[in-house]
């Protein structure tokens, strides 16, 4: 039996091989049966998370002078359409 410590990306993690997340996974579905419906979908859902991407430098400054006006309030609404865009 598998324990989760953590609702994360855990299954994606490097730490895993194809042929582990595909052993993974098939314990999985033999065990959601046991589940109720609320924690099977958490887990189902956590586990198919893509990771987070992040702005390098050069993105922050490119956000930065995207800006017409140099505000707090215009580059954090640059950073956050340029999130958007490559988190989507």
């Amino acid at each position: 039996m598998i324990e989760i410590h953590k609702h994360t990306d855990w299954l994606n993690a490097n730490r895993y091989t194809v042929e582990e997340r595909e052993r993974i996974c098939r314990e999985l579905l033999g065990e959601a049966q046991y589940w109720n419906t609320h924690l099977y979908i958490k887990h189902m859902h956590d586990s198919t998370k893509r990771p987070w991407v992040g702005l390098t430098d050069d993105e922050r400054k490119e956000a930065w002078w995207s800006c017409e006006q140099h505000t707090p309030t215009t580059f954090a609404q640059a950073i956050e359409a340029k999130l958007k865009e490559k988190n989507a």
